[in-house]
């Protein structure tokens, strides 16, 4: 008697575990599709949504954003740009600036060692939004006039207009090598772009990806 029950009970434990077994193997099927699901929808949510932004930048602002490019938004700034799909943004979070973004090519590379801090291949491109009234930002107008924090030394200053954003074109350097950035003021704020390690501007070799430079400047859109 005593072996029929513990019999009858391990087979109602074995039956139990089987049980459980199919449970938890029917739960991951359907918590895996679930997720796919969730991930398909969402990428088809973010391209509705690139799609969407393109639109509407195009057609308000009259931008014309170039084939396999995405575009970055800050609605909090009202701010945007588009860029190569296939490069590298990172937000770079301090106290001077509004907003600060780093945008990197794919064949970037830094190397941190040699003359002044390292040298780099490929492009590096910083965004950022200021207030116009911060004791660390140097206006377009101090700029102009000369006098714009030291030691930068700016040259080739130009006024600039971009989808009826005004502001200046200069190039600035210290004792390495020299940037070039275009320069917009809006609503108490500064709007800049700025390419790293340039060229003299009368040599040909300017900058290899000067173009796309531009071609993101071009893009950018200040709604505030």
């Amino acid at each position: 008697m005593n072996k029929q029950s513990g019999f009858m009970l391990v087979e109602g434990l074995l039956i139990v575990l089987v049980l459980s077994v199919i449970g938890f193997s029917g739960y991951y099927v359907w918590n895996q599709q679930q997720n796919k699901e969730s991930k398909e929808t969402e990428t088809v949510q973010q391209q509705q949504d690139q799609t969407g932004i393109k639109q509407e930048i195009s057609e308000n602002k009259k931008v014309s954003i170039p084939e396999g490019w995405i575009v970055y938004e800050n609605e909090t700034l009202g701010f945007s740009f588009a860029h190569p799909q296939d490069w590298t943004i990172i937000e770079d979070q301090n106290e001077i600036n509004l907003l600060s973004l780093i945008l990197t090519s794919t064949d970037f590379v830094e190397n941190t060692e040699g003359a002044y801090g390292g040298t780099i291949d490929g492009t590096r491109i910083y965004v950022s939004v200021s207030d116009i009234n911060s004791e660390f930002i140097s206006t377009n107008e101090k700029i102009k006039n000369g006098t714009a924090r030291k030691p930068a030394i700016y040259t080739e200053i130009k006024d600039i207009e971009t989808n009826e954003n005004v502001g200046i074109s200069y190039i600035v350097g210290y004792e390495g090598p020299r940037s070039y950035t275009y320069s917009y003021e809006k609503s108490g704020k500064i709007y800049r772009f700025t390419l790293e390690e340039i060229n003299s501007s009368e040599d040909s070799s300017f900058h290899p990806n000067i173009e796309t430079f531009e071609d993101i400047v071009d893009t950018a859109v200040i709604q505030n």
